[in-house]
């Protein structure tokens, strides 16, 4: 990069930016909750604070339960998921 006013500018712009990014609050956090039910193969129904939250899996793309293979990873998910505190990050 040369040292044009403008290229100078707009890396200062983004140092800025990055380093107002890195200053925010993850809107990630971690809770635990006890899974009482799953729906299918990528969706959990979890009770916490005396309330059910439906949870869809991150990053898991699974077929509903009345298409191919879907009672199978219902089933696959229920073992992976088993009843109990879990804790999930949301």
């Amino acid at each position: 990069m040369n040292n044009n006013p403008h290229n100078c500018r707009i890396l200062k712009l983004l140092i800025v930016h990055a380093a107002f990014l890195l200053l925010i609050p993850s809107s990630l956090h971690a809770w635990q909750g006890t899974v009482v039910k799953v729906i299918d193969g990528d969706t959990i129904e979890v009770q916490r604070k005396g309330s059910i939250e439906r949870i869809r899996l991150y990053g898991i793309d699974a077929p509903e339960k009345d298409q191919p293979f879907g009672r199978r990873i219902a089933v696959l998910t229920s073992t992976v998921c088993s009843a109990g505190k879990r804790s999930l990050t949301a």
